[in-house]
């Protein structure tokens, strides 16, 4: 997919803070329930062959935990190529796009720190997506753009292959080009 120079890609997996850390703790919680219950029925149920039935519910159980334990912490990425950026999201298998914006119509790209941070969390802003890994990456940015009519805000981790093609893209919106690290 990559078009030429004017491309840029950037992904981040989501750590386990905040309302992901209880999503973690619900499922954890939601995997020994599940399957103490299996367990408890089933001796409860088949008391003389309860190693036989036991086991099969212990497999399915475990299952359960293979096939359900990539819904806790998603990955984000978004890819910059001819003009457009676009934010993904992944829970295991394959890339879902989330949406698309135009660079050169967003209104500011701006780090999400000190000064800068009125204009995201104006009165005006409709909807934040946050697709940072952890709140505490010194490189987060924000940009605001229109999305059907609406003023959105994304918060996105930023680095220097990506902030070269947004200044590329929309000189104007780009409010500083220096990274943390």
């Amino acid at each position: 997919m990559n078009s030429g120079t004017h491309y840029a890609e950037y992904a981040t997996s989501q750590k386990a803070e905040g309302k992901f850390a209880t999503r973690k703790l619900g499922f954890i919680i939601g995997y020994v329930v599940v399957i103490a219950a299996m367990l408890g029925g089933s001796y409860a149920i088949f008391q003389e062959m309860f190693a036989v039935f036991g086991f099969i519910f212990l497999v399915l159980g475990i299952a359960l935990v293979f096939f359900t334990k990539r819904f806790i912490l998603p990955d984000y990425k978004y890819v910059i190529e001819s003009g457009d950026m676009k934010f993904y999201i992944n829970y295991g298998k394959r890339d879902k796009l989330l949406f698309t914006a135009k660079i050169k119509d967003m209104e500011a790209i701006a780090p999400y720190e000190g000064e800068y941070l009125d204009a995201a969390n104006a009165s005006d802003i409709a909807a934040t997506y946050d697709y940072r890994g952890t709140a505490k990456t010194p490189d987060g940015y924000y940009a605001i753009f229109n999305k059907d009519g609406k003023k959105c805000v994304v918060i996105f981790e930023n680095c220097e292959n990506a902030m070269k093609q947004l200044y590329y893209y929309n000189k104007a919106a780009v409010k500083r080009e220096k990274f943390n690290h």
